[in-house]
């Protein structure tokens, strides 16, 4: 619940993609360090082309998590993202329930 807002409920939705980024530190008068490159760009599509309460992942994270292990996925289909056409994403739906940490 959202303290200014009784009886509201925030509902976030979260895109994750895998891939190499650039960071560092940017600005002279208040440094903050960030991070670049097609990957960032990816995940907010990925985040802005989801749904509420729901993370949507790319095809590249799903085989990263193949490899790996210990989540459950669904496939969503091809989602249209821009600048990309077709894409084939997924809703991580949670952990596995043989998954040890």
């Amino acid at each position: 619940e959202v303290q200014h807002k009784p009886g509201f409920r925030l509902k976030i939705r979260i895109g994750v993609h895998t891939g190499s980024v650039v960071g560092g530190v940017v600005g002279s008068k208040i440094p903050h360090y960030s991070i670049f490159g097609d990957t960032v760009e990816i995940a907010g599509m990925m985040e802005s082309s989801s749904q509420p309460m729901k993370i949507q992942i790319s095809d590249a994270t799903a085989k990263i998590l193949d490899e790996t292990g210990g989540f459950n996925y669904t496939s969503r289909g091809l989602v249209h993202l821009p600048k990309l056409g077709e894409y084939q994403t997924y809703w991580l739906v949670g952990r596995k329930d043989d998954f040890k940490k």
